[in-house]
């Protein structure tokens, strides 16, 4: 199957938290699946309010410490909700070419995730 996306996803690996959603000051704990600097894809069995906008905080465990990201600004791009649970296509709205220590950080977290994926198994069902 042919990537039809300018930059790979990449599977959350354990090292990955959950994700915590902040829309108008109420908190959402969403698992978090896939993951690029630009985004990161969601699931939650909660349904989350017809907003675009939202922060997103997540820690992503390394051996090297710990990278903590707290109230990111984002915009949900994609909304895929059924009886049995919802998919979020997250956009993170950094600006990549500033001096965003968010931006910096995100791309660090994909360059560690990189190296941790097997292409081979893209699901980690091995």
């Amino acid at each position: 199957m042919e990537e039809r996306r300018n930059i790979p996803r990449y599977l959350c690996t354990d090292d990955f938290s959950d994700s915590e959603v902040s829309i108008n000051n109420r908190k959402y704990q969403l698992i978090s699946t896939n993951f690029n600097r630009n985004g990161i894809a969601l699931y939650s069995n909660e349904r989350l309010p017809e907003i675009s906008s939202c922060l997103i905080s997540f820690t992503f465990r390394h051996e090297e410490g710990n990278i903590e990201l707290s109230d990111i600004p984002c915009k949900i791009k994609h909304r895929h909700e059924t009886e049995v649970g919802c998919q979020y296509g997250i956009q993170f709205l950094t600006e990549a070419e500033s001096e965003d220590s968010r931006a910096k950080l995100l791309t660090l977290v994909e360059a560690f995730l990189a190296a941790a994926t097997n292409n081979e198994d893209r699901y980690g069902l091995e």
